[in-house]
């Protein structure tokens, strides 16, 4: 089980693309889908990009700030996540 989770979270921005893809290629596929299916997909889907983003974001901020400010920016990352977990 811990390998399976390892997996979708290095390659869910490749599994959610690719599933969009073919949703929109080949509908029919994901037609038989049932509704009440849907809601803990769309959850496993917010869960693995809240979790890259919140991994990524440390990292993204200075390098967006430098080149869309053309500054640099110090991000404290344990601070930072600690603040957002009280």
């Amino acid at each position: 089980m811990k390998r399976i989770c390892q997996l979708i979270s290095k390659y869910m921005r490749v599994l959610v693309l690719l599933s969009a893809v073919i949703g929109l290629v080949f509908p029919d596929l994901f037609s038989h889908i049932k509704p009440k299916v849907i809601n803990p997909l769309l959850g496993v889907i917010m869960f693995g990009m809240t979790g890259v983003s919140t991994l990524l974001a440390p990292i993204l901020t200075p390098l967006l700030v430098l080149l869309l400010a053309g500054q640099s920016v110090d991000v404290d990352v344990v601070a930072r996540y600690l603040s957002n977990n009280q």
